[in-house]
């Protein structure tokens, strides 16, 4: 059974704004890579680890001719929705694995006050479970 908007949303909001439920890296269309493992580094800026989806050479080939150019488009995976925000500041570091990213979010603004209450509600579940 799909799920409804209040509860895709609620998700939204309890993964970081989708932070946490890891980005698809696309090109031309194509799932190029995964970005995971979010850390926060400053305030707007998180750091992900890059992990290729073609362990050949062009995925990495195209990841390293565009990454800062725009042509890259950041999906989540867990809910399908374009990061329309995200900016890469720079290109992966080899000896980390890692690229710094900015604006990679979904934009679904503030939770409602009966969103809060039911977060609440649902996080303390979590917590006694």
């Amino acid at each position: 059974m799909p799920e409804s908007a209040a509860e895709q949303r609620l998700q939204m909001f309890e993964s970081r704004h989708g932070r946490d439920a890891g980005w698809l890296v696309e090109h031309d269309g194509r799932a190029i890579a995964l970005l995971s493992d979010p850390q926060r580094v400053d305030m707007f800026i998180d750091s992900y680890r890059v992990e290729p989806l073609d362990g050949g050479g062009a995925a990495r080939a195209a990841m390293a001719a565009c990454w800062c150019d725009g042509a890259l488009v950041f999906r989540s995976r867990r809910f399908g929705t374009v990061a329309p925000h995200a900016v890469a500041l720079g290109e992966p570091d080899p000896a980390s694995g890692r690229v710094l990213m900015r604006g990679l979010y979904l934009p679904v603004g503030d939770p409602r006050p009966w969103e809060r209450l039911l977060l609440r509600w649902r996080a303390f579940r979590r917590r006694a479970a």
